[in-house]
């Protein structure tokens, strides 16, 4: 929002559109990177990985931040409808493997505390 709390689009906040177009396509080029180097890279520790998934993890919640401010996806779709999509698509894609190494952990816990009573620790 702006500063005084209008929405993006309103004619007020002309000048904030280019910021906020350049915030995103940068965030968007820091993306790329991630998601080629984790989609193609022979990686020697699963730590790497670990850590280049955590810094994508990180830069989608940033980009989010962006992407929910009032206006803000209209002045994307309006400006650049080929990035307003890819971003919300590897927002939610994101936001799928979290979930899902979530419950992974969780079920993880879950089966070592059984395995841990069963053993009588």
């Amino acid at each position: 929002m702006s500063e005084n709390n209008a929405p993006l689009n309103s004619s007020s906040d002309v000048d904030t559109e280019p910021y906020y177009m350049a915030a995103l396509r940068s965030l968007k080029k820091d993306m790329d990177v991630l998601i080629r180097q984790l989609s193609e890279g022979d990686y020697a520790s699963p730590d790497t990985f670990a850590n280049n998934w955590a810094y994508l993890s990180r830069l989608s919640e940033g980009m989010n931040v962006y992407m929910t401010n009032p206006g803000v996806l209209d002045i994307l779709v309006r400006v650049d409808l080929v990035l307003a999509a890819d971003l919300l698509a590897v927002s939610r894609s994101v936001a799928i493997i979290e979930n899902f190494m979530k419950c992974a952990a969780r079920r993880a816990a879950h089966t070592n505390v059984q395995d841990d009573s069963r053993a009588g620790r």
